[in-house]
């Protein structure tokens, strides 16, 4: 229904756009502001008639101004670029998170896996048998179209996919995929006469796979507005591409189906009158009783949309249709067809386009907007403005008169176009994203458009003479660094030069010829002349004709006359440069911007805490103030551009199964402290060598090369040989990088002496009386050329070397892997064979078998000779392929031979017990422990087993904790020492005290505590809260959970400074998720090299886990948690 249209009476106008109330107010500030002087208020009055007009061109720039901020924001066109540069992010940008509980997780999940996913299920491992927390385990339920032999590859797909969104510290575990158990029913159903019988069974096989695999349904944008649902509710989501999802409608995975319920929901399809006989099958048995059990690792299935084209999905089903007592037989594929289109209504396999808002067509285009009409235009003609200007025959006075009230009105015209200019630029001057914090403005113009009746003739630049503008020129090069109002002057006054010549040159020709036409007598009387040569030279070219002589003469006198015209004043056209070089004198543009860019931080809830910080330590450092604060925009835009990632995704981990680090983005938390501490790092740069300093020379002296002597200015240290062409420091330090970042920045730290013709350049710490000698130049100026040199060059690479890593603890975690090698043994149970490659342990124990009865005959052995030219003995298939090969190296193929030998005769030898001859690398040790009320280990196994193993033995624990026969005390390690022991079922040693006791009091003490403490965690059911599993030459969890380590080196200026390490932690802390426990690791430069070889190989090692990399990778996660956990503060 269209809107009618229809005028407002008495509408209520803000106070600019009341043309009344401005005009009233304007008479009142007359009235107080002139007294007695003006007394006639009246409208004939020409004061007042100004005043209106003024009045009335001030409601039409208000009403620009009131204009919705959409139209000034948008006027140009670009929509998407504004919102994206002046940081205006949708709700669909703004609103969503990262994934945070296991809800978010699983839509994360079926959001980006439509195509493979019915339903998933995230849980978080509390139970975890070596106690590590963080890691979640996530059960797959996929569609039935999916071929077995592609999950594996759905498998790798999400296990990436949940890496690249995981959490700080938080990791998948383990993915199991559901396994169908079929359930099949017969019954008898009645339907009404008008109902087709294919339409009823497909809906009644549709509702009972519903009823046990509920779809999850994408709600769409609008659906869920018009539920009264609020953007922000709406968009609380971590993922919207195929619509969204309800956190409310996941459900847990059910363990319990009911038959009486499957009963309602066939008997509540529309069409059917009645059901009798319902039989359900599960895997073919009847159920007897009401309720159906699934195993955890199994969903319920009816079959039909299973990928199976062998089986007939009618099997076990038997559904007898009648219509009108009389049984209807139907068709079984157009009931699977019409089954397969209800299904496929509900799958959601393309993505939306979502957006919480349409941008209109901005109705006011910039030509509108920035389009002014001259107040001129409004006044009387009798005024002799505007359109109307007086003839000739109304005299000079009025044709002045004229000329000063446009002068006048051109003045409140320029502003009111100003301003106007102002709102045209409300974009440009929120803009984050084309800023450029070295040259930028916030006080916007422009120039009154030509048709303004005497613009040209009132605005003009003042082009002052040659010899004023060069001394203020020559006055700005003695500052040998101009700051950016010098520079811009700078630029103004050649700008000028310029000009100026080009507006003298015409003036030139003009001189030319119009002196070159005079006679000498009138020439002489020109007062307009100043130079009499030039008057003498023009007197004596009027007295000769045009040819060579008279040519030569104007070339002498051109130069003469440009010289003298240079030296006086011009007028020229005043453009739009002009303008905004007048407005900037006015424009604090670092501060307005400052100002604007914490405004825009604070719409996000964030603020730079950082800034005093950043002051100080940047005047410490030489930089000028002007330096620091436009660097401090730069960093507040930078921030603002990276608004979405750094609090959206703010406890985002690393990706670390990316096979190339640098193609993926830095960790949010990390490039959020970056930016707020200003430092320059990305995650895959290395920090060691230190960069740049590879130009840098070390060497070790002695004091045979080094000459010492002792002034009254300190003890001072140069080089016997003199000093070289390179800068040299002679520092008293091992850490000698930490020395130069640490006082070598500083100007105040040097000094400049002259020594004979040449002079010095000498540098001295703080905090002592030495200083030694570091260069020599030829002047003061060259020294100081060159120091500002050195300088500059440590204070590059100090800024380069600047850095950090950010290491999750959980990712250093032992990593199973389900796959194995097979070895085979020979005599005295010695490893004589190992498999090629690593495969699944049931293919293993085939493969394994396979090659111990091919290893009896010879054809099935081959010789393969090696890059070293050693020899290895390979087992062989029929078809060539290699399946093991020989553990031992042999130096000469004749005892390769040899070998093949004695492995054809043992192998046939035993060949009645192959199966005790391999056996399979993937088993890990472990064993258990039992934690006390703090978290310690009091009670551990008195062997080391497999984990099934363990398991085992650990099954019937809970009833032998709470007895007292089950504890024993017996001998320590030393024969005064005594130690409890928890014996198992058939009395035999299960577990050991970790403490041995002097006394058997202390002994008979622990008992009794363990005894109260053990019934007490049982009674409530926490076993698994106090029982651990540790595999052998393992670490503790408590060094993999929840840790985040900051690695950073300890040689450059600010690391090596405490004040700053307490901001970098304390930004830490407010940036980090709060669970996560945060530790400091400073590291020198060998330090820094060890860890990060160690942890970049690491990275590189797990981007593309192997089992024949299992070893190698423990060993560098055990290595880099020892420098981890040694060096944290």
């Amino acid at each position: 229904m269209a809107k009618s249209i229809h005028i407002i009476p008495n509408k209520e106008l803000p106070k600019s756009m009341d043309y009344d109330a401005l005009r009233k107010e304007g008479i009142e500030l007359n009235q107080e502001l002139s007294g007695e002087l003006w007394t006639d208020y009246n409208a004939h009055d020409p004061g007042i008639t100004i005043l209106e007009q003024f009045a009335f061109v001030l409601t039409d720039v208000a009403y620009r101004t009131n204009l919705p901020i959409e139209t000034l924001l948008f006027h140009g066109g670009d929509h998407p670029k504004v919102l994206r540069s002046n940081a205006l992010l949708p709700a669909e940008e703004i609103f969503p998170t990262s994934a945070v509980t296991t809800s978010d997780y699983r839509i994360l999940l079926l959001d980006n896996f439509p195509q493979y996913l019915s339903n998933c299920w995230v849980e978080h491992i509390d139970d975890h048998r070596e106690g590590i927390k963080g890691l979640y385990h996530l059960t797959l339920l996929l569609k039935g179209s999916i071929p077995q032999d592609e999950y594996p590859q759905i498998q790798r797909e999400i296990r990436a996919f949940f890496n690249a969104n995981r959490n700080l510290c938080e990791d998948l575990e383990t993915i199991d995929i559901l396994q169908p158990e079929q359930v099949s029913f017969t019954c008898e159903i009645d339907i009404f006469q008008d109902e087709t019988v294919e339409d009823i069974l497909s809906e009644v096989l549709y509702r009972t796979e519903q009823y046990f695999n509920p779809s999850v349904k994408f709600s769409q944008l609008e659906e869920l507005q018009e539920k009264g649902m609020g953007l922000e509710e709406i968009f609380d989501l971590p993922s919207y591409k195929h619509g969204f999802i309800l956190k409310e409608q996941l459900k847990d995975k059910q363990p319990e189906y009911n038959v009486s319920k499957m009963n309602d929901i066939i008997l509540d399809i529309p069409g059917i009158r009645q059901m009798r006989n319902l039989q359900v099958f599960q895997n073919g048995v009847p159920v007897s009783g009401d309720s159906l059990s699934v195993a955890s690792d199994k969903f319920f299935s009816l079959g039909f949309l299973r990928n199976d084209s062998e089986r007939n999905p009618f099997a076990g089903f038997d559904i007898q249709v009648n219509k009108g007592g009389i049984i209807n037989k139907y068709s079984e594929d157009a009931v699977l067809y019409s089954l397969e289109m209800k299904w496929g209504r509900k799958e959601r396999s393309y993505e939306i386009k979502t957006r919480s808002f349409k941008l209109k067509e901005t109705q006011v285009k910039t030509k509108e907007l920035l389009s002014y009409e001259s107040i001129q235009m409004s006044f009387p003609e009798i005024y002799g403005i505007g359109n109307y200007s007086p003839t000739k025959d109304e005299g000079l006075e009025r044709t002045a008169k004229s000329w000063q009230l446009k002068a006048y009105l051109t003045l409140f015209d320029q502003l009111m176009v100003n301003h106007i200019g102002q709102l045209a630029n409300i974009a440009e001057l929120f803009d984050v994203e084309g800023f450029d914090h070295t040259n930028f403005k916030t006080y916007y113009s422009q120039l009154l458009d030509k048709s303004v009746p005497g613009v040209e003739g009132l605005l003009k630049k003042k082009l002052a003479p040659l010899d004023e503008l060069q001394a203020q020129l020559a006055q700005l090069k003695k500052n040998r660094e101009l700051d950016t109002e010098e520079l811009k002057l700078k630029n103004e006054l050649e700008d000028d030069v310029k000009r100026k010549e080009d507006a003298v040159r015409p003036l030139v020709d003009e001189w030319m010829k119009k002196y070159g036409s005079m006679s000498k007598k009138d020439i002489s009387k020109s007062k307009e002349i100043l130079d009499r040569k030039i008057v003498r030279l023009f007197g004596q070219m009027s007295t000769l004709d045009e040819g060579a002589e008279r040519k030569k003469l104007e070339e002498e006198i051109r130069p003469l006359v440009l010289a003298e015209l240079m030296q006086t004043t011009q007028y020229v056209e005043f453009e739009e440069k002009d303008m905004h070089r007048m407005m900037s004198r006015f424009d604090l543009p670092v501060d307005r911007k400052n100002r604007l860019l914490s405004h825009m931080l604070a719409r996000f809830g964030e603020r730079f805490t950082t800034d005093f910080h950043l002051k100080f330590s940047s005047i410490l450092e030489g930089e000028s103030e002007e330096y620091i604060e436009r660097h401090l925009l730069h960093l507040k835009s930078l921030f603002l551009k990276d608004i979405e990632r750094v609090n959206r995704f703010r406890s985002q981990g690393l990706n670390y199964l990316s096979n190339d680090l640098k193609a993926i983005p830095d960790v949010p938390l990390k490039r959020k402290v970056s930016l707020l501490l200003n430092i320059n790092h990305r995650s895959e740069e290395r920090l060691s060598p230190p960069k740049r300093l590879k130009q840098v020379k070390v060497e070790r002296l002695t004091g045979e090369g080094i000459e010492t002597s002792e002034d009254g200015k300190g003890i001072r240290n140069e080089l016997k040989e003199g000093a070289t062409e390179r800068p040299t420091f002679i520092v008293n330090s091992a850490s000698y990088y930490r020395f130069l970042f640490k006082y070598g920045l500083r100007e105040s730290n040097y000094r400049i002496e002259k020594e004979g013709r040449s002079f010095g350049v000498y540098f001295h710490s703080p905090n002592t009386k030495n200083y030694s000698k570091v260069l020599s130049a030829k002047s003061r100026k060259d020294a100081k050329d060159k120091l500002k040199a050195v300088i500059n060059f440590l204070k590059e690479a100090n800024e380069k070397n600047e850095g950090f890593h950010l290491v999750e603890h959980v990712v250093l975690r032992p990593m199973d892997s389900d796959e194995c090698f097979f070895d085979i043994k020979g005599p005295g149970d010695v490893n004589l064979f190992r498999s090629v490659k690593a495969e699944k342990e049931e293919i293993q124990s085939f493969e394994a078998h396979n090659a111990l009865v091919l290893a009896s005959y010879p054809s099935n052995y081959k010789v393969l000779r090696n890059s070293d030219e050693q020899y290895v003995v390979a087992i062989k298939s029929p078809i060539g392929k290699e399946i093991a090969k020989s553990i031992s190296i042999f130096e000469e193929e004749t005892k390769a031979n040899d070998f093949i030998e004695q492995c054809l005769k043992f192998f046939r030898a035993s060949s009645d017990k192959l199966d005790e001859l391999f056996h399979l690398d993937s088993h890990v040790t472990f064993h258990s422990e039992l934690l006390d009320v703090t978290g310690q280990v009091f009670f551990k196994t008195v062997s080391d087993e497999e984990i099934d193993v363990q398991e085992q033995r650990m099954s019937g624990l809970r009833q032998i904790l709470v007895k007292p026969e089950s504890f024993n005390i017996t001998a320590g390690r030393r024969k005064s020492e005594f130690r409890v022991e928890i014996l198992d079922e058939d009395s035999k040693p299960l577990m050991v005290s970790r403490k041995s006791f002097d006394k058997r009091e202390l002994a008979e003490e622990l008992i009794e505590e363990s005894l109260t403490y053990f019934r007490s965690n049982l009674e409530e059911g926490n076993l698994k809260n106090i029982l651990r599993y540790q595999r052998l030459n393992s670490r503790s969890a408590e060094e993999y959970n929840y840790l985040l380590s900051v690695v950073y080196p300890d040689w450059t200026a600010r690391f090596d400074n405490p004040e700053f390490l307490q901001i970098l932690k304390q930004t830490l802390y407010y940036c980090a998720p709060a669970h996560l426990s945060v530790r400091m690791v400073g590291l020198d430069f060998t330090e820094m090299k060890e860890f990060e070889d160690r942890y970049f190989e690491y990275l590189k090692l797990i981007s593309n886990p192997s089992l024949e990399n299992r070893d190698k990778t423990s060993d560098l996660s055990n290595s880099i948690l020892d420098i981890l956990m040694e060096k944290s503060v």
